[in-house]
Order: C-alpha cells, then structure tokens, then sequence
C-alpha cells in the first residue's frame, strides 16, 4: 500500500507537470527528477540500506545505541540532499531562463523529498508497514490540497507544481518529528555512524552507481546525444511506467530482510524466493507496458499532452530494459546476504563503460528509442552474469 501511494504521488505531479508544459519544459522537468531520483538511490545506499540491514543488531546494543546509529544514518542521508541541492543550483544557472525556475524547484524540495524517504526506511526497519503507508499519505493529501488550487486558478507553471509536491514531503517531515515517530540524534552520532557502517555503505554505493546510476546516467547520456525532446520522451514514459517502477523498485524493503532470514534456513529456498521475486517484479513491468499500449490516444493525450506519442513508443523497450533489472536485482540480493557484495560490485563495474557506450551508440542512431535498446542489449548479458555467479556460490 504504501508504495502504491508513493507512486500516485509521483504520477500525479508527472502528469499535471506534463500538461502544462512545453516539449523543452517536461525535458527539464526530467532532467530535476532524474537527480531527484539519483540523490535518493545515494542516500538510500549510504543510509537506507543500513538502517534496514542492521537496526536488529543496533538494539542488540541498546535504545541508546540504536537511536545514535539511526541518527547517524538519518544527519548522512540530509547532507547528502543539501549537497546536492547545492549542485542543482549551481546547474539551473546554467539552464535557458525560461527553464530555470524548474531546477532551482527541484533544489528547494529536494531535502525535505529525502528526508521523507528516510523516514519510511525507518518504519519499515521497525516493522511498521502502517506507520509507513501513514507518511505517504500525509504527503500526498497535503499535494492535493496545495495542487488542487493551482489548477482551478490561472497558476499552473510547473515551478509551482513542483513546490507543491514538495510541500507535502516538508509537512510530513514535520508531522513525524513533531509526534515523536522519528526521533534523532545530534550530528556527532554521524561519525559514530560512518565509523560502524562507513565500508558496507560504500560498497552499496558503488553497486548503486554502477547500476542505478547507469539506469540515470540514460537520461543525461541521451540529454547530450540526442537533446531535450528525446529527454521529454524518456521521462515522459518513465511516468506512464512510474507506478510499476516504484513497486519493483523498492522490493529491497522487503526482499533483503526475508533473503537473509532465508540464507540461514537454506540455499536451496533462497535461490528459488529470488528467482520468484525477480521474476514476479519483470512481470509487472511487462504487463505495465502491454496496459499502456492499449491505451487509446485520445486518452494518453489527455494524461501527457504532446509527450504522449513519443513516451508509448519508448514505453515497450524501456519496460523491457526494467524487467532484466528486476531480474537482475534477485541475483544482487543473494550475493549481497551471502556476504558477497564486492562480486556483485566487480560485475557492475565491468558493466558500466559498454553500458554507457550502447546508450550513447542508441541514443546517436534512434534517439531515446534508440538509447534505451542499447542498454536493455547490455543489461540482458549482464543479467546472465549476475545469476551465474549466484547460483554458483548459492548451490556449491
């Protein structure tokens, strides 16, 4: 549920963004959401994925241990957001005038945006679904009611949408501080916290960079390749697949706590959940694409505007590129709580550069078409590398 209303969120914003936006405007949108969604992965490896692995054995050492090590991983993940507002800021100078007011949004949100999402990574580490579906809901309830007006009125540029999300992520952050659902730390716990944690969150940054990031650096590849209508193209069927994309993304909040409970029970089980989950999540990213190509026109027009038709015909190799992730991301989750996340990172890292150059080689012969096959091709073989080297530790 909760990441159903994650995913409403997003789509509503895309969508309401879309329509009241020029082809060169919805491109810049997409480049904002892409670092919104860069920022996020990073401070979800350096900080999320600790706080899901090792809150267990933090209140083995006590409230005060826990509360200090939670503080620590909350006080990293806000640097890293503030950081890159700053980048964001320092890049929107450089966008046409007409597009600026869009990034230096996005620099304002993009704190309180991370923030939230810390927030539902230490729900779900105290097994707290409901409180977590509960922060989603505050943030979408107070987008519609600031949105709402936006839209019956003459003030519908996409700056202002853009707050308006953000809007809601800020007033959930201050609900769940101020009723004491989170609380935190002083920035010293931060040091106590990289000193504990600081080789396994590098190790998950570097396998998030080097796959997540290569899945971002689609968007940037193709911005300088092919310009800002193939970008438009390519945020615009990131969000007819939005919602698919959240509820396979974040399959890490519940697939590495059940995978490493399955490791100490039996190799045997654990290869099979991961192969089910994996296969579970490419199936939805399929049916999402197959719903959407049935989609009328007439319809599409009215969710997109002029992105519409460029977004569908991305839409089936860009879902397909999805599936061989999720596929991908069973074997990951097996290396990483079998103890082995660095050959999980060595894979990627030989991965990355013919990644980036089938983009790059797509993107220059067929636009955002184009760069999105290259990278399925190169994701497909890289797949296969992954689950052999799992199932070849896994069964031995």
């Amino acid at each position: 549920m909760d990441q159903a209303i994650s995913s409403l969120s997003n789509l509503l914003l895309a969508v309401v963004v879309a329509n009241v936006s020029s082809v060169s405007e919805f491109g810049t949108f997409g480049i904002g959401f892409s670092v919104y969604l860069l920022t996020q992965g990073v401070a979800r490896s350096l900080a999320g994925e600790p706080i899901l692995l090792y809150s267990r054995e933090w209140m083995d050492g006590g409230h005060s241990h826990a509360r200090q090590m939670r503080g620590g991983a909350v006080w990293g993940g806000s640097l890293i957001a503030a950081a890159a507002s700053a980048v964001l800021l320092a890049v929107s100078l450089l966008a046409p005038i007409a597009n600026r007011s869009i990034l230096l949004m996005f620099a304002a949100v993009l704190p309180a945006l991370i923030g939230v999402d810390l927030m539902r990574y230490l729900a779900f580490a105290d097994l707290r679904a409901r409180r977590a579906a509960g922060i989603d809901i505050t943030w979408l309830i107070v987008q519609l009611l600031i949105t709402a007006p936006l839209l019956l009125t003459a003030q519908q540029s996409p700056a202002l949408l853009i707050l308006a999300w953000g809007m809601g992520a800020l007033a959930t952050c201050g609900v769940n501080v101020a009723s004491r659902n989170v609380r935190i730390s002083g920035i010293e716990s931060l040091v106590s916290f990289a000193r504990a944690h600081g080789k396994a969150s590098r190790t998950f940054l570097g396998e998030y960079l080097t796959l997540s990031g290569v899945q971002q650096a689609l968007v940037y590849v193709t911005l300088v390749v092919a310009g800002l209508s193939a970008v438009a193209s390519l945020r615009g069927a990131q969000t007819i697949l939005g919602p698919a994309t959240v509820l396979t993304g974040s399959a890490n909040l519940f697939l590495l706590p059940h995978a490493r409970t399955l490791r100490s029970e039996s190799a045997t089980k654990l290869v099979q959940f991961l192969a089910a989950a994996g296969g579970a999540m490419a199936g939805i990213n399929l049916l999402a694409a197959g719903l959407i190509l049935s989609v009328p026109d007439a319809l599409g027009e009215q969710l997109l505007g002029a992105s519409w038709h460029p977004a569908r015909s991305v839409a089936l190799p860009l879902a397909c590129a999805l599936a061989v992730n999720s596929l991908s991301y069973g074997a990951a989750a097996g290396l990483r709580v079998s103890g082995l996340a660095r050959v999980s990172l060595r894979i990627r890292l030989v991965f990355v550069l013919p990644s980036l150059a089938g983009i790059a080689f797509g993107a220059a012969h067929a636009g955002a078409q184009g760069a999105v096959t290259g990278l399925l091709i190169i994701s497909s073989i890289q797949s296969t590398v992954w689950w052999l080297n799992f199932l070849k530790s896994a069964l031995r």
